[in-house]
């Protein structure tokens, strides 16, 4: 799975390549663009969080058992920031490339325990990611000054979850675990973009990343300049 990914990334990119001989033809073929936006990410489902609590008091006691959760509470919406390039290959179709950084998410998982020597178990895990980016884009005007986009591209993505244990009513020496992620995944998006002049433009974006069995989705806008 990971190799295909790689060879559509390494296909998309020699696209790219060969597009500015295309754009020759356009006033301002190429632009660049910075972006910021609000994110709903999935980094951190209940199901791993479960899953590190309870290796957690396996480790630290066999005999331990969950008795129940008193308190799920995760934060999964963040904001983070992106830059681009891109090229004009005709009016509508583009290649884009660039680095974004999705910020951060937290969650927080305490659990009853029996049977141990302590009674409460507490995980608390920060997960982040980034990554570079390749897309192509199809871009039609809908109205005077008014395009609409859709694009669908690959990430090559790098990204840690930190996790903090501790146990309460015991003097258990609280644990800190480190989780590097990586992998190069799809996604893809729809948006608007607005002329206010010839060169600069406004633009909004909703996009889907899928990182491994995660999803991340984010709603931004961007100011875009064309040369």
């Amino acid at each position: 799975m990971l190799v295909r990914f790689q060879v559509y990334f390494a296909l998309l990119i020699c696209i790219g390549m060969a597009l500015p001989v295309v754009a020759d033809t356009q006033r301002y073929p190429y632009y660049v663009g910075v972006g910021v936006f609000a994110t709903k990410m999935d980094l951190l489902p209940e199901r791993d969080m479960r899953s590190r609590l309870s290796i957690f008091i396996e480790q630290e006691d066999r005999n331990a058992e969950f008795q129940g959760e008193d308190t799920l509470v995760w934060d999964d919406a963040g904001d983070g920031h992106k830059i681009y390039f891109g090229v004009a290959a005709s009016d509508d179709w583009d290649w884009e490339a660039g680095y974004i950084d999705f910020g951060d998410s937290t969650a927080t998982l305490k659990a009853r325990v029996t049977n141990a020597s302590f009674t409460i178990a507490n995980v608390t895990t920060s997960a982040k990611a980034e990554g570079w980016f390749g897309n192509v884009q199809y871009s039609p005007r809908i109205y005077e000054n008014l395009d609409a986009t859709i694009k669908f591209g690959y990430m090559r993505w790098d990204g840690s979850k930190n996790s903090y244990y501790t146990a309460e009513d015991d003097p258990v020496t609280p644990r800190r675990q480190q989780i590097t992620i990586s992998g190069i995944d799809e996604f893809f998006g729809l948006g608007l973009t607005y002329e206010l002049t010839e060169r600069w433009v406004i633009r909004a974006d909703l996009d889907r990343y899928a990182l491994g069995e995660d999803e991340i989705d984010i709603f931004g806008l961007s100011a875009q300049l064309w040369f």
